[in-house]
């Protein structure tokens, strides 16, 4: 049933595109208001805080990225020359679309966790399902075996620490041992 009724909608969508003249989109380009920046602003207001919490970007991004067999898009400025030199080639290569969704996924991800965390610290409020986002400092060069990649993450430790506290009432010492003991899994 649900090959049938899909392929009833897309014959539907194909006909409505063309009796309406529509163009397909191929390429979305999309950046995200900047809410981690406005919440590290000095004096900065939670009805700013709360304005820079993107609502549309987020939902075009994803949508945009689901269909990556037949659009590209981008959210970083470090990809765009990437993408305007294989639309100069001829258009955009599946590798590269599938890449950038990725990173779609990635960057929404963790623009959503950056948006509960605040909340979750503000109001001191222990989630049931906490969500982190490390940010990727370098790759390391030796001490891989030939199928795994060593990466190096950075992120607020001192945040950690006063979560392992909170939830466990450990040290700050026994804190960092956990905290490292994890990075070295990883």
């Amino acid at each position: 049933m649900g090959d049938y009724f899909q392929n009833v909608v897309m014959n539907f969508t194909i006909k409505h595109v063309a009796e309406n003249n529509i163009e397909y989109i191929d390429l979305v380009c999309v950046n995200l208001y900047p809410f981690e920046a406005t919440v590290k602003k000095e004096g900065v207001s939670e009805e700013e805080i709360i304005e820079n919490i993107d609502i549309g970007g987020p939902s075009m991004l994803r949508s945009a990225a689901k269909n990556f067999n037949d659009v590209a898009v981008v959210t970083d400025i470090n990809d765009y020359d990437i993408v305007l030199s294989e639309l100069e080639q001829g258009g955009i290569t599946y590798e590269t679309r599938r890449a950038l969704a990725i990173k779609v996924f990635n960057t929404t991800a963790s623009y959503d966790a950056a948006i509960a965390n605040y909340f979750n610290k503000k109001d001191k409020l222990v989630p049931e399902r906490l969500t982190l986002s490390y940010n990727l400092q370098d790759s390391l060069r030796y001490g891989e075996n030939p199928h795994q990649k060593k990466l190096i993450t950075m992120y607020k430790i001192i945040t950690k620490v006063m979560l392992c506290k909170m939830l466990y009432n450990f040290t700050v010492r026994k804190c960092h041992t956990i905290i490292f003991k994890m990075l070295l899994q990883h």
